[in-house]
């Protein structure tokens, strides 16, 4: 088991660390089209989506997880070295209470067809331990499982099985993948990692720990890239560029391969800050190579689910202090990026941590007001309840008034002012909707108690 630091420097486990030299297949699903915010409104009730729309293997039942195979060059030509590695929150599983300490069990189970007879499997048992019950209930990616099997190329199906082995919950999942051949024409393989060291040769197995969803913290991690190629000469040059889920190129560089024989690699880094939060696309591409090779990635912020554009974040953001002359909108893809990383700056108010605390603060209340305060559809946080919570904070006191038609006809919040005044505030209910607006003589005094805590922020 290996510990990493993860978003807000909260442990990641990563078990599962295997290899396996039995052959046969594996492959890396097709590459998936561009993502296309459709709209401005993120899913919130399905955090997994975006990787779902990105082309990973997604279950969103039983025990929830993300999954991925990445491909590098076999022992033999004819051979192909799969990695598969998967990911998961600790709220995915269910924990026990063991000597101090907070245990969950695992099984993944792998099987690999090929013209449906069963042509490769292999099962792993794995022991999550964590020392808190926040720690159990945590909704971020937390667990990392990682196994090395090595196939021949072909068209195959894969099926993966998680069990929750405390209470035999299961989640099965199966998609055709093309393992790739590695030999003949020049190869170049782009694999998302944590950690990576370049091989001498083909036959040694890779050291890798592969980052399983692609996926970086705005402001918190680097994302990091390891690129290896077969038949390509030390000191060639790989080009790269990573469009945005519009197609817009927002970075584009060129990395030198090193190494010796067969086998030349290198390293690539992007800084924390330099992605807004979004799914991308990295294309590689180097003389010689017949076809680019293209990899998803997804930029996150700390206490949101993965989104597919920029535009989505600035949705959920219409109730946070944005000053006037500081707009976050701009149709030239590359100025939106700029005014972000502008915002993110000026509204961090501990800039010496690798998160921006007001943010985190403010997605924990729009969380908890989303699922607290949903009317006859309405997401909770679109709702005069959620747009209260949110910007007000959770109320001194909550009342209810019942009538003869409804079970509840008016509920009333309670506040204090910064004078030290009480602040009533109404939600009056609608029988033909269900819903609950803020009253129309209580949204003044509403406006008034946002604009003086803003003031006096």
């Amino acid at each position: 088991m290996i510990l990493r630091r993860g978003i807000a420097g909260a442990p990641i486990l990563i078990v599962g660390l295997a290899a396996s030299g039995c052959g046969t297949p594996m492959s890396e699903p097709a590459t998936p089209a561009l993502l296309v915010a459709s709209t401005v409104v993120p899913r919130l009730d399905d955090p997994l989506i975006v990787y779902r729309q990105l082309g990973f293997m997604v279950a969103d039942s039983g025990v929830a997880f993300v999954a991925s195979l990445r491909f590098l060059a076999g022992p033999s030509p004819d051979s192909t070295v799969a990695l598969f590695g998967m990911s998961m929150a600790n709220e995915a599983l269910s924990f026990q209470r063991q000597l101090g300490a907070f245990e969950a069990r695992y099984r993944v189970d792998l099987l690999v067809r090929r013209e449906g007879r069963l042509s490769n499997q292999f099962s792993a048992t794995e022991l999550v331990r964590v020392f808190g019950y926040e720690e159990t209930q945590r909704e971020d990616e937390s667990v990392i499982f990682q196994r090395v099997e090595t196939l021949s190329p072909g068209v195959v199906e894969i099926t993966v099985v998680v069990t929750d082995e405390i209470t035999h919950r299961s989640t099965s999942i199966g998609t055709v993948v093309h393992v790739p051949v590695f030999g003949g024409p020049p190869t170049l393989s782009v694999v998302p990692i944590f950690v990576a060291a370049p091989r001498r040769d083909r036959h040694e197995l890779p050291r890798i720990l592969a980052n399983p969803r692609s996926t970086g913290a705005f402001g918190a991690d680097s994302l990091a890239f390891f690129l290896e190629a077969v038949g390509l000469e030390p000191g060639a040059a790989v080009r790269m560029r990573i469009r945005d889920a519009r197609g817009t190129e927002m970075w584009a560089d060129s990395v030198i391969l090193r190494g010796s024989g067969e086998i030349t690699a290198a390293l690539v880094e992007i800084g924390p800050e330099f992605l807004p939060p979004g799914g991308y696309e990295m294309e590689a591409t180097a003389e010689g190579i017949s076809r680019a090779v293209r990899v998803p990635i997804v930029v996150v912020l700390p206490g949101l689910p993965a989104v597919s554009h920029l535009d989505e974040v600035l949705s959920l953001l219409r109730y946070f202090p944005i000053p006037e002359r500081q707009s976050l909108r701009n149709e030239d893809e590359i100025e939106g990026a700029r005014a972000w990383r502008q915002f993110w700056t000026g509204s961090d108010p501990n800039p010496d941590t690798p998160v921006n605390e007001a943010l985190v603060e403010y997605f924990e209340l729009l969380r908890l007001a989303n699922a607290r305060f949903t009317e006859a559809g309405q997401p909770g946080w679109l709702t005069d309840r959620g747009m209260v919570f949110i910007t007000l904070g959770r109320p001194e006191r909550i009342e209810q008034r019942t009538g003869f038609a409804a079970p509840v006809r008016m509920i009333r919040w309670r506040y204090r002012s910064e004078s030290g005044d009480g602040v009533v505030l109404d939600f009056v209910g609608e029988e033909e909707t269900g819903r609950f607006p803020l009253a129309p003589h209580s949204r003044g005094a509403y406006e008034r108690l946002v604009s003086a805590r803003r003031g006096g922020a």
